[in-house]
């Protein structure tokens, strides 16, 4: 199923645009939350060492090659409805809302107008 215009822009425009603007000047964060999903994905903890960037490179550059994070399932980023796509969303304004005290607005909650065009 294709996004909408309205539901691209409110995505894209909205929800990934508020997400930039939390980072912005603190990239790191991001790098470290990615960090902990990993670690909760696998059960095993990782030190920004040696060990674990190596991993990292294997990743990179060697076709998505790593031993290390090999239990790492990442979905393959087909929604197929309107109710999947709004679950999807759901899950990304609470782990903010929860985890960042960060609170992004739901598509009824904003105007169409502050929505970016894509």
């Amino acid at each position: 199923m294709q996004r909408s215009n309205k539901q691209g822009n409110y995505y894209f425009g909205v929800l990934i645009g508020d997400v930039i603007k939390f980072y912005e000047g603190k990239e790191i964060e991001l790098v470290k939350d990615l960090l902990q999903y990993i670690e909760q994905k696998t059960g095993k903890q990782f030190a920004l060492d040696k060990e674990f960037i190596h991993e990292v490179f294997k990743l990179m550059f060697n076709d998505g090659e790593s031993t290390r994070f090999k239990d790492i399932t990442l979905p393959d980023g087909v929604l197929t409805g309107t109710v999947q796509m709004q679950d999807y969303w759901q899950r990304i304004r609470e782990f903010y809302l929860h985890n960042k005290g960060h609170l992004i607005p739901e598509p009824n909650e904003i105007p169409l107008e502050a929505y970016e065009q894509i």
